[in-house]
This record gives C-alpha cells, sequence and structure tokens, in this order.
C-alpha cells in the first residue's frame, strides 16, 4: 500500500474478511458434513453474501463472469449431487450457456487483428462440433462436451466486451473471483485431506482438483509477478494440496508454469533466473516423486507399463489411448462426431473409464483431423498471442502484465494436462480459461514508447467501440 492507497486488484479489508469466511465456512462444511448438498449450501451461501455488495452496481456480463469464477472453487461438488436432468453441473452447464448467450444477444465487442483473427478460429472449432453431429450419435456426452466449448467461447467474448468496456473495474473484481474461488477449493481439499489422508475423495476428487489448481496457479503466478507478494503463498498451497492429491499430471503442469513465469531470457540476470527457477523446479519433482511414499508408490507400483526404460503406473491410460487411437484410424477425416470418444471408451468391457484420458485423442476421435487442425492453429495462435503481449509489457507492473502472464501460464497448462487428463470437457477449468484469455486478448499491445514504468499505474481503462 502506497500513501495509504490500495493497489489495482488488491483487496479490500473488507473483502479479505469475507474471503476468510469463505475458507472457514468451507473448512467447517467440509469437516462436519461430507455430504456435497450440504457442503454446496454452505459454500454457496457465503459466496452470495460476499458478493452481493461487490456486484450489485455492475453489468450483467461482470455479474456472471464472477459467480462462473467463484463457483467453480466448488471443483466437482455439482457433478457429485444427482437431479433428474442428470448431475447439478450439466444443469449449471446449461444454464452458464443460456444466460452467456443471452448477456451476448445485448452486443458483444470483438477486437481487430491477431486477436480477433484467434477468436475466429475457436469460434470456427465450435461450429465444427456442432456440425459433427450430423454424422455422430446423438449422446448425452456430446451434448454436454459441446455445451462446455459454447461456454468457454461465450465466457471469452463476454471477458473481451468487458473489458474493453471496463477495463480495470472489471478487473479488480474479477481478482476478487479468484480469491473466493481460491480460499473456497483450497479449503475444501484441505478440509478433504484431514477426512482421508492423501489422495483422498472425502469431499473433492483429487483429479479435477488438481486440474482447477493449474489454473490458480496460472491466475496467481500473474499476481506475484506484479507486485502482489502474498500471492505466491496461494501458489504454494495449491501445489502443496496437488501434490497431496497425489495428481501427477497436475502437480507437473503446476511445476512448469512456476519455472516458465521465471523464464525471461532478454538479458543475462533473465537467463540466469531462468536456469535457477528450472534447477529448483526439477529438484522439487525429483525429491516428491522420490521422497514422497504416496507419490512415489503412484508412479512406480500398480498398473505399469514401461515407459522410457522406466515401469510407470498408467492407470490403465495405454489400453484406452491403444484403443481410441484404433477408432481414430477408422474414420480420420471427419471423427465419429461429438462424444464418440466418450461413448466407446465407456463401453470398453475391461476399463469401464468412461473418458479416454488424453484430449488430444478426444478430438481426434470425436472429429477427426480437421477438427483437430482447428483447434490446434486456434490454440497455438492463442498461446503466440498471449505470450507476445505478456513480453510486451513484462517488468512494468501494469495489472495488463498479469492478464496476459495468466492467460500464457493457463494455455500452457491446460495443454499439458490435456495429455493424460479431460479438462477440455469440464466446466470449472474451461470457462474460467475461456474469462482469462478473453481479458488478455481485449487489452491492447503497448509500443515500447508507450509502456508505463511505474509499478503501481494501471493501463487506462478501456471504452467499448
Amino acid at each position: 500500500m502506497i500513501g495509504g492507497m490500495r493497489r489495482p486488484g488488491d483487496p479490500s479489508a473488507r473483502f479479505r474478511v469475507g474471503v476468510l469466511a469463505a475458507a472457514a465456512a468451507a473448512l467447517a462444511g467440509g469437516i462436519a458434513a461430507i455430504s456435497p448438498p450440504v457442503a454446496l449450501v454452505v459454500i454457496g451461501l457465503v459466496i452470495v453474501v460476499t458478493y452481493l455488495g461487490e456486484t450489485a452496481n455492475r453489468p450483467l456480463g461482470e455479474v456472471l463472469l464472477v459467480g462462473m469464477i467463484a463457483i467453480s472453487g466448488g471443483v466437482d461438488l455439482l457433478q457429485q449431487v444427482g437431479t433428474s436432468f442428470g448431475s447439478l453441473q450439466a444443469v449449471e452447464t446449461g444454464a452458464f450457456v443460456v444466460l452467456a448467450a443471452l448477456v451476448c444477444l445485448t452486443g458483444v465487442s470483438l477486437p481487430d487483428g491477431p486477436a480477433g483473427r484467434a477468436f475466429g478460429l475457436l469460434t470456427i472449432f465450435v461450429l465444427w462440433t456442432l456440425v459433427s453431429f450430423s454424422w455422430g450419435n446423438l449422446a448425452t456426452t456430446g451434448y454436454q462436451n459441446t455445451l462446455v466449448f459454447v461456454a468457454a467461447l461465450l465466457s471469452m467474448a463476454i471477458a473481451i466486451t468487458v473489458m474493453q468496456a471496463r477495463g480495470r473495474a472489471a478487473y479488480d473484481v474479477i481478482s476478487k473471483a479468484f480469491w473466493v474461488a481460491a480460499a473456497v477449493g483450497l479449503s475444501l481439499y484441505g478440509a478433504g485431506l484431514v477426512i482421508g489422508g492423501p489422495g483422498t475423495h472425502a469431499i473433492l476428487s483429487p483429479r479435477p482438483f488438481g486440474l482447477m489448481g493449474v489454473v490458480l496457479v496460472a491466475w496467481f503466478l500473474g499476481a506475484g509477478m506484479v507486485g502482489r507478494r502474498w500471492a505466491y503463498w496461494v501458489v504454494g498451497a495449491a501445489i502443496l494440496l496437488t501434490l497431496l492429491s497425489l495428481s501427477r499430471s497436475a502437480f507437473a503442469a503446476q511445476l512448469v508454469l512456476v519455472a516458465l513465469a521465471w523464464f525471461d531470457l532478454r538479458n543475462f540476470r533473465g537467463w540466469l533466473t531462468a536456469i535457477g527457477a528450472g534447477v529448483v523446479v526439477i529438484a522439487i519433482a525429483i525429491a516428491a516423486v522420490f521422497l514422497y511414499e504416496p507419490l512415489h508408490h503412484r508412479f512406480f507400483h500398480g498398473d505399469t507399463a514401461q515407459v522410457g526404460g522406466f515401469s510407470l503406473n498408467v492407470t490403465g491410460r495405454d489400453a484406452l489411448w491403444s484403443a481410441n487411437w484404433g477408432w481414430f484410424k477408422e474414420r480420420p477425416v471427419i471423427g465419429h462426431g461429438a462424444g464418440a470418444s466418450d461413448t466407446l471408451t465407456n463401453a470398453l468391457p475391461f476399463h469401464g473409464a468412461g473418458h479416454p484420458h488424453n484430449d488430444y485423442l478426444r478430438i481426434l476421435v470425436d472429429y477427426g483431423l480437421v477438427g483437430f487442425v482447428i483447434w490446434m492453429t486456434a490454440y497455438l495462435a492463442l498461446l503466440r498471442l498471449t505470450w507476445k503481449r505478456w513480453q510486451a509489457v513484462r517488468g512494468t507492473r501494469v495489472f495488463a502484465e498479469h492478464i496476459h502472464a495468466a492467460a500464457f501460464l493457463v494455455l500452457v497448462g491446460i495443454a499439458l494436462t490435456m495429455i493424460v487428463d479431460n479438462p477440455m470437457i469440464e466446466l470449472a477449468r474451461m470457462a474460467p480459461l475461456g474469462i482469462i484469455v478473453g481479458m488478455s486478448l481485449a487489452l491492447p499491445t503497448p509500443a515500447p514508447a508507450e509502456r508505463e514504468p511505474a509499478a503501481p499505474a494501471p493501463i487506462p481503462a478501456m471504452t467499448s467501440r
């Protein structure tokens, strides 16, 4: 705090009390009642009370984004509660798509240039997933998966529009939403560890929690890089709890993000910092795998396969991947249609996993090479754009640096976990990703002479076109 004034993005005293209340309620509710419906009620009440004052006079799009991020802190609680229409998570996805579509009907403002082209490519991919129903089977999983893609795209469009119209004000309230998501998610899994120990499913499932941890690590690493040192405590807590969850892919992805956050090759000091960060991250990873017995057992015992001369526990993924690769080769050009990979995998007599546990294979099986090329082109375009924008403002400590860094890091983190997991069909991961990336696309890249050197100074708020 400088001169008694709060820096942009820093939580107020009143809001810090609300966040602590959310964490305490999540912890108490989780320990007192493992029942997901009870935990949902407790957390929901805290989130509603905390945000009533924060969002009362804000645009509908902004309120919707804030609510989505806050709810994502519940990770997979909604999935554990069934209704006559499926799980509450399916209901949430459908409701969010309807609300987001209605908000978009009031008007959206999309960017020009490379940002607009990257968004357009992603839109083409979503349209391709919808078209794939014309040659695939009309399965429930196909509808659910496609709704998640649509939700991520709409989240991105709303985030772009809100950021262009409100700039710093939107950034401030979204930062608060991530605070609540972190407080709720980390406290809930911490409560589960108290109940069930490492790798517990007592309240939250470890794999979805680890994937949510990737999003949190990306966001709060960005906050730390612009001088908000408190954010590194959230990063540390997310990594530690992910380690205790025994979610290997998410733990590895989070460590990679930490190394990338210090990857600055613009000068000699940056080289030394990047090398040092890489060494530290590798040392932590090796120590965790070989010195922490539950994680060591998770890596090297059980359903093992030979990988690079080591017997690694792949938890049956090799069989799933082999089967999905075979299905891809049957229809390599346009695929089997939305949801086919899940349907076919679930029918395997020897596994019953329900998911291919590799989202790249999912895209190939469901949407063929056509869909895969569109997706990869769009994703790589977003990675390139967010990286360039981050580097353009790196070291300025304006809020744009936080947003661009978080956008690049979350794209990398999700891309890594897609190798062995299924983040792209989970709303609680893809909607926050769409929001963060949309915020990045909305901000212009300043020319070198226009960069602001002062740490506390934000980029001027933008107006919608």
